[in-house]
């Protein structure tokens, strides 16, 4: 069955599934955050040659800072990610994305961001997924499906547990206190069309819960509200 623990470190989440397959991760911190990254899985009883695989909800580097450090404590670790972002992951670059408004493209350009992380190449042993609904978490002993969810990034991946609990990534964002005034709007995407797309498709699967990778969860009913004035 697998149990989930979504840890905060920042303004970021990971997850942590435990099954009796081992130990998978959706997800990692920015490098910055190395030492307070390893801590933590101290803190949790969790070595690195546990974890069998690290899920990737897409390729920005706030999500896979971490991802080069493990692999080099642990080879054997699998990825598991879209399609969509296997070139991202290659070039080891955020990809050009759109600002949701004017006011985080001035922030963006005047702090000079320019996120990088450790290039990943494809390996023989990772997981690509293609399809818009996977079981493949299931092979690693995790009730999950994953659902490719388009639009932060034309590979966004999200997990739905068989208990209704969706692990969102960056499709939504809840930041507390938002200046930006974006809820549940990501601060930056590829695709909108597509993103509204992908929340449409969420709302059909009707959540209990969403858990954005960055602020609060949200209730169903908020990014149902929400999609009302984003429509397309």
């Amino acid at each position: 069955m697998g149990t989930y623990r979504i840890v905060r470190m920042g303004l970021t989440r990971f997850t942590v599934i435990r099954s009796a397959k081992g130990t998978v991760l959706v997800d990692t911190v920015p490098f910055v955050y190395r030492e307070r990254f390893f801590h933590r899985l101290d803190r949790l009883r969790l070595s690195p040659s546990e974890i069998v695989a690290i899920l990737l909800t897409h390729h920005h580097e706030d999500h896979t800072g971490m991802v080069a450090s493990l692999l080099e404590t642990n080879p054997m670790i699998r990825l598991i990610f879209h399609t969509g972002e296997e070139k991202a992951l290659l070039s080891g670059k955020n990809q050009q994305a759109a600002y949701t408004n004017q006011k985080i493209e001035d922030f963006s350009k005047k702090a000079n961001l320019r996120a990088t992380f450790t290039p990943l190449p494809r390996r023989p042993q990772d997981l690509v997924v293609e399809a818009t609904e996977s079981p493949i978490l299931r092979d690693f002993g995790i009730d999950a499906t994953l659902l490719h969810t388009p639009g932060h990034t034309s590979g966004s991946l999200s997990v739905l547990f068989d208990d209704r609990t969706l692990i969102a990534g960056d499709t939504f964002a809840n930041i507390p206190l938002n200046l930006f005034k974006t809820n549940p709007f990501p601060f930056i995407y590829e695709d909108k069309q597509a993103l509204l797309r992908s929340w449409k498709m969420i709302v059909a699967k009707t959540p209990a819960e969403i858990i954005p990778s960055h602020g609060r969860p949200l209730s169903l009913s908020a990014v149902e509200k929400a999609l009302k004035f984003r429509e397309i």
